[in-house]
């Protein structure tokens, strides 16, 4: 009998969010796969961008940036120390699914403020972790 397709759930040849560095050419680690893995790409525009007086944008595009929203749902308390702790380091280095090209690619990131609500001691788990990482360096046009 086959498995019901997860599209979260990790396995040897596919996760969104695969490995973790603190530089770039150190050791990567493996990331359990998060419940959600949401891909955005972010223009940077000029400082001169704007509408002009009759309304026109003149968006003026610079560079674009990778910014990825993770969550995971109801961690164990060992597995949310993991996942903090993997992505504590002011600066990581991520290989990471690229939605627009469709492959994995390798980036400097950093990471936005982290939260885990609501600890549940029953069944000591939290409800989530979850956290943005942005690239730290953009690609320029």
């Amino acid at each position: 009998m086959s498995e019901t397709y997860n599209p979260n759930k990790s396995s040897p040849t596919y996760t969104p969010l695969l490995r973790v560095s603190t530089s770039q050419n150190g050791t990567y680690v493996e990331v359990p796969a998060p419940s959600s893995y949401k891909f955005a790409e972010e223009d940077i525009s000029a400082n001169n961008a704007g509408r002009t007086a009759d309304y026109k944008m003149n968006k003026l595009r610079k560079a674009t940036i990778v910014k990825i929203e993770l969550q995971w749902n109801y961690p164990t308390i060992a597995t949310a120390s993991q996942i903090l702790t993997q992505f504590n380091p002011e600066y990581i280095w991520v290989k990471y699914l690229n939605a627009r090209t469709g492959m994995i690619e390798t980036s400097e990131f950093y990471v936005g403020n982290r939260n885990s609500p609501l600890f549940n001691g029953e069944t000591q788990r939290w409800t989530s972790v979850a956290f943005n990482i942005i690239e730290r360096q953009g690609t320029v046009y």
